[in-house]
């Protein structure tokens, strides 16, 4: 395998911000390179590097006009030598058609598989979406990590602020934290997990309609919880699993609260973190987080 001294990701033509939006935690982690232009991406730097073709049956052939029914082989184009003048570099080949499957497959290079989805090579083999990833070690050896839940990264309340507020419902402060998610935004799984709620808790619950997730670690158990959604926006039901960065409903302001956000809480199942009992800090897990 050849160092890998840059990296680009070459996005398909038109492509709208819906596949940006995908990509902006795989950005922010692996700070790739983008663009539209094949031969910006063969000469990218003019060195050795790593190109990630996302989509490539989405392609036109740079240069040459779009017929009816066309559907051409950017990976043939990328392998001409005419076309590339000779350029070296290695293809990470990722065959999505829609950004959500984009999205739930660089949550999990992010958490689990790196950079280029595996852990020690490029090849032009990475699985075709929808087929699961490369087989992977059990969730329970691994350790708990979360994605960003939210399209917006800002925190508005972090765990534990404000305590003379939240004294008078028995807590020690926040008990988790605020995430900006307008009303009707996208709420993503921060981590793979099973459903085990999804609506209301019970009747006026203060997180109102709301999803949970149970995750098993090799620490433990851990449950993350997403409050204040839409009602009847849960994308997911009880029983079903979940991979991160999936759908799983929209954001709104029911229960306890005056303005659309995400709360998110996260509990390590048998803890005991004084005032917060089960709960605690998810800021540390997060993979991907604001600074």
């Amino acid at each position: 395998m050849t160092h890998h001294r840059s990296h680009v990701v070459l996005l398909p033509q038109g492509a709208g911000w819906e596949w940006y939006q995908a990509l902006q935690d795989y950005i922010l982690r692996f700070r790739p390179t983008l663009t539209q232009s094949a031969d910006d991406a063969v000469s990218f730097r003019g060195e050795q590097h790593t190109i990630t073709v996302i989509h490539p049956t989405s392609w036109n052939q740079p240069g040459a006009a779009r017929q009816p029914n066309q559907e051409d082989d950017i990976l043939a184009w990328l392998k001409n030598p005419k076309n590339t003048a000779n350029a070296k570099f290695d293809l990470d080949v990722i065959r999505v058609t829609e950004p959500a499957a984009l999205r739930r497959l660089m949550a999990q290079r992010i958490l689990v598989t790196g950079r280029f989805g595996k852990s020690a090579a490029v090849s032009e083999t990475v699985p075709t979406q929808p087929a699961p990833p490369p087989p992977l070690p059990a969730l329970e050896q691994q350790k708990l990590t979360l994605v960003w839940p939210s399209d917006y990264k800002v925190y508005t309340q972090k765990f534990g602020q404000r305590p003379d507020y939240y004294s008078k419902f028995g807590l020690p402060g926040h008990e988790g934290v605020d995430i900006r998610a307008p009303n009707g935004t996208n709420i993503y799984a921060c981590a793979d997990g099973v459903v085990t709620l999804a609506g209301w808790r019970k009747a006026g619950h203060p997180y109102g309609y709301s999803i949970r997730l149970r995750h098993k670690r090799n620490d433990g158990e851990y449950e993350t919880i997403y409050a204040h959604l839409t009602e009847g926006s849960a994308k997911v039901k009880v029983g079903d699993a979940v991979k991160a960065g999936q759908l799983i409903a929209l954001a709104d302001n029911t229960g306890n609260t005056s303005a659309a956000h995400l709360h998110l809480s996260l509990k390590k199942i048998g803890a005991k973190n004084g005032g917060y009992g089960e709960i605690i800090d998810p800021e540390p897990f997060f993979v991907n987080a604001p600074k």
